[in-house]
């Protein structure tokens, strides 16, 4: 056996759980970036290995055997699993004269947009989709996507009943059919790459969707009264691809191959001859649906049911989906029996087998038509499905302990955290009023489809090697951030207020791959699927109780993949880029308003008097504006995405309506006078409890005091009385400056409370905030100044715009 082929029997395989992210999608495809750049460097060196007969980077082999996801995990799945078929390429692919992007080695590229290998990916993810399209998310070659705030699907005369989404998510659909035509450009290209060596020749591609239709199935029961059979009904769905032609790598996957799947090869398209074959993912045919200009029912097919797993509920329009009752009669199911099984559990159709008689029709549709949205509504991490898509023989789960994994699903999700523990009044009473209750049931069954119970039995098995993730983070020198990706606020929606929001987490999304591959992704030498030879992973692994041991890299960094992939500077956004958005939410508010109270009467065709400034319900403005701001502005503030940063300091001292700790520290001081001297630890204690759930703060920061302070007279009673009120609307610069001083050990010692005055002045003309002349500010009795002329002194004080519980001052 020559050198370079002796661990040609070693293999490794993958499967890929994207999980649902809404904007953070970009993340994610940049982790899916890195991976496949990884993936290519370290297949160019072994096969100069086998030209050379040298052995100087481990020979087992990686294979990606299936790629599964949810939302805007199944976009990337789809789109990249397409993308990653093609092999790494070089930006020259993408924009091949704009000089904003360059290699991310070459000098002076420190403000460029970097090196992407999957350009289809990129262009999808971080120039695709905005609220609304800037001059800076054109190319100037290809017309412009439209963005998600854009009207163009509420033309002149729209009904409510032509309303299907409170945002424009036909860019989606325009995003996804230029994904596929570029892709069908470089599958046809005469310099295509072969067949990649570390993607399975069948590549398995499984879609969440939440059929809203559902599925109807019995089971027979024994006793009771009023029939035997005991109804369900299914609304988690899935749509299975099989991908010929993008990889070469043997593998089989006998519960995948128990689920029916649409079958499609990836082949060239060079002289029309993949538009002929009818199993081709290139196929042409009109096949009558609208747009009629769609006419490759293939690449529709993929792109819609894409689509419809990423159709978040209410923003996006749900997708009006065909699926062959075939799938359904052959479904896979994650459950632990044998494959063969699956065939015994049909859905009850109410046209049952197609006989006359009661409850049956003669001639029973081909096809189930539902309407589909967000699969993450249900599965939002659907590794189950690659778990099960990678066993060699299902139901018997493949080997867990590192010394005998090759089966490895890898989730990639941007959002891993669990969500705070919520639902209490600040008495500590639950919070039982019928608006909490409502806010709180989507959030309830997203929450409950993460939980698995499975999960945590792994979890007592420290060795387990099967499941792996990669999560955002970002650090600041040696300090990780709490906010770790740009388009992580709104709930992932945020990242489609700016280009440079998703351009930053496309190439976070590449770091943090770098650094998992290069630091945690290995095994030991003593597992016989890996090549352990070169240097080990940067981090040993603890394994057991016994202590750590060295483990190997499983998909070693070569060539251009070594260079350090440096992060992007945390992007903010101008007030005028803010108030662009706004202008926009509003702008698509009147239309919807118009469809809504049934104002527009004329035909699609005729300028209705919506479109003119007499509308009425632009009387409504103000009060649009301000609800918009209070539900989006906090959060870009918060995570320090607007505003220069001195700005959004002093800002977010004065946002809050519930009291900061500041505010706690003050209103304890001030019942507690001899504790003055201990301000910087009061106010420490104060911040490091914040974020602890209602019942148990105000014992808990009791006991910090009294452990931190000799002789504290401070009770819990004490405590709980701090929050009795909430935090005073006005604040005056002094009291501002204060609180940076004990926030923020970088605040200038020179810093005056005029220069947070002029600051506030600054932040009064963006409309953020509100001035009033106080008076009594010094006795400790303040009042608004009258319109009778008074000599008392008077002091001004700001508030945030959008608050409106009241006119207080004092703590």
């Amino acid at each position: 056996m020559g050198a370079g082929t002796e661990a040609a029997d070693k293999t490794i395989y993958l499967g890929l759980a994207m999980s649902g992210a809404i904007s953070a999608g970009a993340y994610s495809a940049g982790v899916l970036d890195f991976l496949v750049e990884a993936l290519e460097e370290w297949e160019a060196a072994k096969q100069k290995d086998i030209a050379d007969g040298t052995r100087t980077v481990p020979h087992h082999k990686v294979v990606i055997a299936t790629m599964t996801g949810a939302s805007a995990g199944a976009i990337t799945s789809s789109i990249g699993s397409l993308c990653a078929g093609m092999g790494a390429r070089p930006p020259k692919a993408s924009r091949p004269d704009d000089p904003a992007y360059v290699a991310r080695d070459k000098p002076g590229s420190a403000d460029k947009i970097p090196w992407h290998v999957l350009p289809e990916l990129y262009q999808a993810w971080v120039d695709g989709p905005a609220f609304v399209k800037s001059d800076a998310d054109k190319d100037g070659t290809t017309p412009t996507i439209p963005g998600l705030l854009d009207n163009a699907d509420l033309p002149a005369g729209t009904k409510l009943g032509d309303v299907y989404s409170l945002l424009n998510a036909q860019p989606l659909m325009n995003i996804g059919r230029k994904a596929l035509a570029d892709l069908e450009v470089a599958a046809s290209d005469p310099k295509r790459l072969p067949p990649r060596p570390y993607i399975a020749e069948n590549l398995h591609v499984l879609l969440t969707q939440t059929n809203t239709r559902g599925i109807p199935y019995k089971i027979e029961v024994r006793g009771g009264m009023g029939g035997s059979a005991y109804g369900m009904m299914n609304h988690l769905d899935h749509a299975h691809f099989v991908l010929k032609g993008l990889g070469c790598a043997s593998f089989v996957s006998p519960w995948a191959q128990s689920d029916a799947a649409y079958s499609y090869t990836v082949d060239s398209n060079a002289g029309g001859v993949a538009a002929r074959n009818k199993n081709s993912l290139w196929f042409e045919s009109d096949d009558g649906e609208k747009p009629k200009d769609y006419t490759q029912p293939n690449s529709k097919q993929l792109v819609k049911n894409t689509l419809a797993s990423g159709a978040f509920p209410i923003g996006l329009s749900a997708m009006d989906l065909l699926t062959p009752l075939s799938h359904y009669n052959q479904r896979a199911w994650p459950m632990n029996i044998p494959p063969n099984r699956f065939t015994d559990i049909k859905p009850q159709w109410p046209w049952g087998n197609g006989s006359s008689g009661s409850g049956t029709v003669l001639r029973p549709p081909e096809n189930y038509r539902f309407a589909a949205v967000d699969g993450g509504a249900i599965n939002n991490d659907p590794f189950d499905l690659a778990r099960y898509a990678l066993m060699e023989n299902p139901p018997k789960s493949s080997p867990s302990d590192v010394a005998e994994v090759n089966r490895i699903v890898v989730m990639i999700s941007p959002f891993p955290e669990a969500p705070t523990i919520d639902g209490l009044n600040p008495d500590g009473s639950a919070n039982t009023r019928l608006t909490k209750i409502i806010s709180k049931m989507v959030g309830m069954f997203v929450e409950q489809s993460r939980f698995r119970p499975d999960l945590l039995l792994r979890a007592l098995d420290n060795t387990g090697a099967d499941l792996w993730r990669i999560s955002p983070s970002r650090f600041v020198g040696t300090q990780p951030q709490s906010a770790a990706i740009a388009c992580g606020l709104w709930g992932g929606f945020g990242g489609f207020l700016d280009i440079e929001f998703r351009r930053h987490d496309y190439e976070l999304g590449r770091r943090n791959c770098q650094r998992f591959l290069q630091s945690w992704f290995g095994l030991p030498d003593n597992n016989p699927h890996i090549d352990a030879m070169g240097e080990p992973i940067s981090r040993e692994m603890k394994t057991d109780e016994a202590g750590e041991e060295v483990r190997y890299p499983i998909i070693p960094l070569c060539g251009t993949a070594r260079i350090e992939v440096k992060p992007r500077a945390w992007p903010t956004v101008t007030p005028e880029t803010y108030r662009t958005f706004i202008d926009a939410v509003f702008e698509r508010f009147l239309r919807l308003g118009v469809s809504v109270i049934g104002m527009n009467t004329g035909s699609k065709d005729e300028k209705s008097w919506f479109s003119l400034n007499l509308n009425p319900l632009r009387l409504f403005k103000r009060s649009v504006e301000r609800a918009v701001r209070r539900s989006t502005f906090a959060d870009l503030v918060h995570r320090d995405q607007i505003l220069q940063e001195e700005q959004r300091r002093v800002l977010e001292c004065c946002m809050d309506d519930k009291p900061s700790p500041y505010i706690l520290t003050m209103r304890l001081l001030k019942n507690f006078p001899e504790l003055k001297s201990s301000k910087k630890i009061v106010f420490d204690v104060m911040r490091g409890t914040a974020s602890l759930p209602t019942d148990v703060i105000a014992e808990n920061i009791c006991l910090l005091l009294v452990n931190a302070i000799d002789k504290c007279p401070v009770k819990v009673e004490h405590v709980t009385a701090l929050f009795s009120n909430d935090a005073p609307a006005y604040r005056t610069p002094d009291s501002v400056l204060d609180e940076l001083r004990l926030a923020y050990t970088d605040t200038p010692s020179s810093m005056h409370p005029d220069d947070v005055a002029r600051i506030m002045e600054k932040l009064k003309e963006y409309g953020y905030m509100e001035a009033a002349q106080w008076t009594g500010v010094d006795t400790g009795k303040p009042k608004k100044k009258g319109w009778i002329p008074s000599w008392e002194k008077t002091t001004t004080a700001y508030r945030y715009a959008d608050r409106d519980d009241g006119d207080t001052l004092d703590i």
